[in-house]
């Protein structure tokens, strides 16, 4: 398996803000028989929801085609509108739905400011060597380090890894599921990372302990695993499994790391539930 690198460097800024996309508003005040055409044509209404500009701009030049009976330059201006459509929220795959969420969040998810900078002061001090930084999203969790020789990003979403605020470091598309579903990362060698790291990561996961095992192959001899989550937190719509650290300590004890638990006390006030740090240490057998 040859790793997916992502090369390309994209601004983090708002294309579209929270969500809202384009609606198109049009009449259908066009006629019983115009509009059954519409329909029995396109398989469409006149009216789509999540239609991005130029998209209203060229349903209704479509529309006026087709009443005027020019069906060919109708059929051109609707296949040409279509490009500009998107899916609802729930047809959407989820890193798809991260996509979006990377476009459009003008800030981060995660801890907050200062919590976040206490988190990755904190993280950045226990890696060392070379490090993974799995289900990354666009904000490292991980600084500059004298520590650190080299760092690779990976995640399941291309434009959070084209918007990850280190470009220069190597950035790899994978979607860890994929393990799950009884692959290896292949393209990483066995003991090849000193430090792998996943913050607020884990929910997502329908299986960690084989994610948790994966990680144990590719650490070195001795080789450190940082996983942080909270126990309330995170997209309800795409968690596979809440985050309950004794379970969690468990899976990665069984993974083949001895492991320290401890609650980091980064909770403000109007968040609810508790952020922990699960630090396994690999053992040389499971």
């Amino acid at each position: 398996m040859e790793p997916v690198y992502v090369r390309t460097i994209a601004e983090r800024k708002p294309i579209y803000r929270g969500g809202i996309t384009m609606f198109l508003d049009l009449p259908l005040d066009v006629g019983e028989e115009a509009h059954a055409k519409w329909v029995e044509r396109y398989g469409k209404e006149f009216t789509f929801p999540n239609l991005r500009s130029p998209g209203p701009s060229l349903l209704s030049q479509a529309r006026e085609a087709l009443i005027s009976g020019d069906e060919e330059a109708a059929d051109n201006l609707f296949a040409e509108t279509i490009k500009h459509t998107i899916k609802s929220y729930d047809e959407k795959s989820d890193p798809e739905k991260w996509g979006d969420m990377a476009v459009q969040l003008p800030g981060d998810w995660g801890p907050s400011l200062p919590e976040k900078r206490k988190l990755r002061e904190m993280l950045t001090e226990l890696a060392h060597g070379r490090v993974l930084e799995a289900m990354c999203g666009f904000n490292s969790y991980f600084g500059e380090s004298d520590r650190v020789t080299d760092l690779v990003a990976l995640d399941f979403c291309k434009e959070a890894l084209e918007r990850y605020e280190y470009p220069e470091r190597e950035r790899i598309l994978y979607d860890l599921e994929r393990i799950a579903e009884g692959e290896r990362m292949d393209f990483f060698y066995d003991e090849s990372f000193d430090t792998v790291g996943i913050v607020a990561g884990v929910n997502y996961l329908s299986d960690a302990f084989v994610v948790y095992r994966e990680f144990h192959r590719i650490l070195s001899r001795d080789g450190r695993l940082l996983v942080v989550n909270a126990t309330s937190h995170g997209y309800t719509d795409m968690i596979k499994k809440d985050f309950e650290p004794e379970e969690q300590s468990k899976l990665v004890e069984a993974a083949g790391f001895s492991v320290r638990v401890e609650e980091l006390g980064l909770t403000k006030e109007n968040e609810i539930g508790e952020y922990f740090l699960i630090e396994g240490t690999k053992l040389h057998k499971p």
